[in-house]
């Protein structure tokens, strides 16, 4: 078995912090799809501005 490296943490984190976003947020800008096993952005414009750059920051 392999031990998680510093990617895979990295990684986990990052994953976490999006499944937070996509909980968080207005469905109006990012949205899980209908099965759930997807997201869809709905406004790349406001998802840029307002989320990615929150996100990106805070890493």
């Amino acid at each position: 078995m392999q031990r998680p490296g510093p990617r895979t943490t990295a990684g986990r984190g990052f994953a976490v912090k999006f499944y937070d976003i996509l909980s968080q947020e207005s469905s109006d800008i990012i949205t899980w799809t209908e099965s759930g096993q997807a997201f869809q952005v709905v406004d790349y414009t406001r998802f840029s501005e307002e989320i990615l750059l929150k996100a990106v920051c805070s890493f």
